[in-house]
């Protein structure tokens, strides 16, 4: 018959000190940014607006003025036709891109806001 023996070791177990509110809150937050919104906290998604006037930079980059005061600037180098009284719509990409399409075409442009 085989014995088998269990040992049992006198050392002490190590407790982990308690965490206090604030590492918690902290540990809480952390990265927090990153989990869905709400669709109330983030806005729309997209949005639609006249051109009211356009300038076209040296390499060939839109720079779009909108009827509701926004100042758009190209931030690729696809072409696009843009002439101003046309509609487009500004809409949200992923990684935080916008890109501007024109209504009735099927081509879009990488902006970011200036205004």
């Amino acid at each position: 018959m085989v014995s088998s023996s269990i040992k049992i070791s006198d050392e002490p177990v190590l407790q982990s000190e308690p965490i206090k509110s604030e590492d918690t809150k902290q540990i809480d937050n952390f990265s927090k940014e990153d989990l869905k919104k709400t669709q109330k906290e983030k806005g729309p998604e997209s949005i639609s607006a006249v051109i009211s006037k356009l300038k076209q930079l040296i390499r060939g980059q839109w720079v779009v003025h909108l009827e509701n005061g926004q100042k758009w600037q190209q931030q690729d180098s696809a072409k696009i036709k843009l002439t101003v009284g046309d509609k487009v719509r500004l809409k949200k990409g992923s990684m935080g891109a916008v890109y501007l399409f024109k209504e009735g075409s099927h081509r879009n442009i990488r902006v970011k806001r200036l205004k």
